[in-house]
């Protein structure tokens, strides 16, 4: 893989999800899921610093964070990401997903499409 930062943030997506940059407008619907270094935010204020963290962690090379857009509504359902020794081939795949939406399928599409990238 490619290390980050790419010229353009990649969004990939099949028929059900779209994998996309996290804006600051997500964050009314995200505060509940957003953590950083396992802190999770207490108030969308919070949710909007950790955001700001993880997008210099990406400017920085050091992770990508993509939102889980549901297609259908419109929506970001949870966040999935390679986060730690992206440059050492060593990351890790990690998610969260907000509990209305799972078992639905979301997660799964969205490993495979993190994989596949």
């Amino acid at each position: 893989m490619k290390l980050p930062p790419y010229s353009s943030f990649p969004l990939i997506s099949d028929n059900k999800i779209r994998l996309q940059k996290i804006t600051a407008s997500d964050m009314n619907d995200l505060v509940e899921i957003s953590y950083y270094n396992a802190k999770q935010a207490k108030n969308i204020a919070e949710a909007i610093e950790m955001q700001a963290k993880i997008d210099k962690d990406y400017e920085e090379g050091n992770s990508i964070h993509w939102g889980i857009g549901d297609i259908s509504i419109n929506k970001i359902v949870g966040t999935c990401g390679y986060y730690r020794g992206l440059d050492n081939g060593e990351e890790e795949l990690g998610w969260v997903l907000l509990p209305q939406f799972r078992g639905q399928g979301f997660m799964t599409n969205a490993m495979q499409l993190a994989i596949d990238f």
